[in-house]
């Protein structure tokens, strides 16, 4: 009878030892399995960096790219306001000399119908001629000014329009930013609870596993005494 339990106090050290292998073997896949998840996180990390750096550069050179066309199209705007300004000036200045040989006609003209005592009544007429005429070009140089003063203010007007569209831009962009971050940093707590509660639940298991086999073991005991 004593070499019999003892035979079996042997088989039951062997099981025993057995199962403290495959124990040992299943948790060494475990953390394998862990370690091999921990480093497909990490490069998935590292290409989502990658792709956002990658995103963030190409939207780097697109607003350079649009600032460089924004500063160019400032600059067409405003060789063409400077030469609208000059063809202005070179028109008011030929108006002025035309004024100033018309002046000097006039004068001359008075002084000839002075000089042979042309009738009264023609001077008149010329005089009302030179007063429709003066008041003719007064008329356009005040339209003149006037349309210029629209283009400038059109100009100034959608100049406005410009500047508000980008800050209102820039304003959508740093709300998408935030968002995307607040996602992140939702979708990581997400992530690290969903790990502690498995790490939770694996642990609870394998308690259960050896308070089950400890008393399966302590059983079988029990029924050889008997």
């Amino acid at each position: 009878m004593a070499r019999r339990e003892k035979l079996e106090y042997r088989s039951s050290l062997q099981k025993y030892r057995l199962q403290q292998y495959r124990l040992q073997q299943y948790r060494l896949q475990q953390y394998r399995l862990q370690q091999y998840r921990l480093q497909q996180y990490r490069l998935q990390q590292y290409r989502l960096q990658q792709y956002r750096l990658q995103q963030y550069r190409l939207q780097q050179y697109r607003l350079q790219q649009y600032r460089l066309q924004q500063y160019r199209l400032q600059q067409y705007r405003l060789q063409q306001y400077r030469l609208q300004q000059y063809r202005l000036q070179q028109y008011q200045l030929q108006q002025y000399r035309l004024q100033q040989y018309q002046l000097q006609q006039y004068r001359l003209q008075q002084y000839q119908l002075q000089q042979y005592q042309l009738q009264q009544y023609q001077l008149q007429q010329y005089q009302l001629q030179q007063y429709q005429l003066q008041q003719y070009q007064l008329q356009q140089y005040q339209l003149q000014q006037y349309r210029l003063q629209q283009y400038q203010l059109q100009q100034y007007q959608l100049q406005q329009y410009q500047l508000q569209q980008y800050q209102l831009q820039q304003y959508q962009l740093q709300q998408y930013q935030l968002q995307q971050y607040q996602l992140q940093q939702y979708q990581l707590q997400q992530y690290q609870l969903q790990q502690y509660r498995l790490q939770q639940y694996q642990l609870q298991q394998y308690q259960l596993e050896v308070r089950f086999r400890m008393c399966s073991f302590g059983h079988c005991r029990t029924e050889r005494k008997v």
